[in-house]
């Protein structure tokens, strides 16, 4: 009768045992889910936050800067070419 009582004991304890791994496994499993979950959205909203703050330059300050360059080009091609005598 003893004998049935402690591997009776020894099987609970198993049992037992066996039941407390499963459930820290699914906790574990959770959490990590909830994780990547947290994380997959930082990722986007650090994507979204990257976009808003870009510096998108104008049109109009591009199209000064190429115009720019073209007069300092013609001025350095077509130079002074004679020296004012007399003045008007």
């Amino acid at each position: 009768m003893r004998a049935l009582t402690q591997r009776s004991l020894s099987f609970l304890f198993e049992y037992l045992l066996l039941n407390a791994v499963r459930q820290l496994r699914r906790r574990e499993s959770r959490f990590h889910e909830a994780h990547l979950i947290q994380a997959l959205r930082q990722e986007v909203l650090a994507e979204r936050d990257q976009i808003l703050a870009r510096k998108i330059a104008t049109p109009v300050e591009v199209t000064a800067r190429f115009i720019g360059s073209l007069q300092i080009r013609l001025v350095i091609s077509y130079g002074a070419r004679e020296s004012a005598r007399d003045g008007p």
